[in-house]
């Protein structure tokens, strides 16, 4: 029941990871095979998977940059501009500093994370500050609480929430 459910920092959870951008100076490091997104890319998102991004680095682009490569399915929120648009990434690509990447700890399922997340938002930008643009850092995320069931209620939510998100898609 959701009542016996834990609520704890998503920090205590999960791993946030800032993404980072190659030197536009260096050609070499642009119109590559690797996708790499913006929080514009993440904002655009009208489902759950961010399949369509803007622009693309290189290899060399993402090993001379603090960019990292995300594995499909990764969940990614936006930290400027457009605060708290999430998404999962629909494949694996690498994204800028107004992005971060939440990877799981052990006990906690990435869609089930997903969603948790979404249900919570609202209250993750209580949490915003900045005073021209609303802004979220690694601080943010100590804050951010969310409910965590046992790891085989996790799945089952994340099945049911998925499976009704697929049909109103």
């Amino acid at each position: 029941m959701v009542g016996e459910w834990t609520w704890v920092p998503v920090s205590e959870v999960a791993t946030a990871v800032i993404g980072g951008t190659p030197s536009r100076d260096v050609a070499e490091y642009w119109h590559g095979d690797i996708p790499w997104a913006t929080a514009k890319d993440v904002a655009a998102v009208s489902g759950r998977y961010l399949l369509q991004v803007q622009e693309f680095i290189s290899e060399e682009g993402l090993n001379s940059s603090a960019a990292k490569l995300m594995p499909k399915g990764t969940v990614v929120i936006t930290a400027r501009g457009t605060v708290g648009a999430l998404a999962q990434l629909g494949q694996a690509m690498a994204f800028n500093q107004t992005c971060y990447a939440l990877l799981p700890g052990d006990g906690l399922d990435n869609d089930f994370l997903f969603y948790a997340l979404k249900g919570t938002v609202t209250e993750m930008r209580a949490l915003t500050y900045g005073t021209v643009f609303e802004t979220i850092t690694t601080q943010t995320f100590d804050h951010w609480m969310i409910p965590i069931p046992p790891l085989p209620e996790q799945r089952a939510i994340a099945h049911i929430l998925g499976t009704l998100g697929a049909r109103s898609s």
